[in-house]
């Protein structure tokens, strides 16, 4: 997940504001409460999204920036049905699903669940103190690894 931040309205303040009520879908009042008294969180959104309004915004002469935003993540979306259906355990032996989200999982939860984990695969990772991104079980039943690509890699086309 990622925040847009207002760095420069540039040389036209209407424009922006126009466009923020547009891409966000609000009404102007609040596009404006938004450009003047919180410049700072325009939006927040996954890379494509910001990619789109970035690239808007861009387009009228503001100046934005985009910071890497984890706690507006919300990891339980990333588990299918499939693998849990109260997004927290295990469908499968229900154990406790281990949630491994950059900015928010420190290294000791991810060496405290490599270690009580019984399957072998995760071994390395105590050790390494890194696993990638994403949801797993300590039994090694399933996985869901997650790609958290940076808005830079698209082109801002609407999503």
């Amino acid at each position: 997940m990622f925040l847009l931040r207002l760095v420069d309205v540039g040389a036209s303040r209407l424009r922006v504001i126009n466009t923020v009520a547009r891409i966000l879908q609000i009404p102007l009042a609040q596009a404006k409460t938004i450009v003047d008294l919180t410049p700072d969180r325009i939006t927040v959104g996954d890379a494509k999204r910001i990619a789109f309004v970035r690239r808007q915004l861009q387009q009228v002469g503001a100046t934005v920036a985009v910071d890497y935003c984890p706690e507006e993540m919300h990891p339980e979306n990333w588990v299918p049905a499939n693998l849990s259906t109260d997004k927290v355990t295990c469908a499968r032996c229900g154990e406790p699903l281990f949630f491994a989200i950059p900015g928010r999982t420190t290294e000791q939860e991810t060496v405290a669940f490599a270690q009580t984990s019984k399957s072998p695969a995760f071994r390395q990772v105590a050790s390494a103190k890194w696993i990638h991104p994403g949801v797993y079980c300590s039994n090694g039943c399933c996985f869901i690894m997650v790609n958290l690509e940076h808005p830079d890699k698209y082109s801002g086309e609407e999503p």
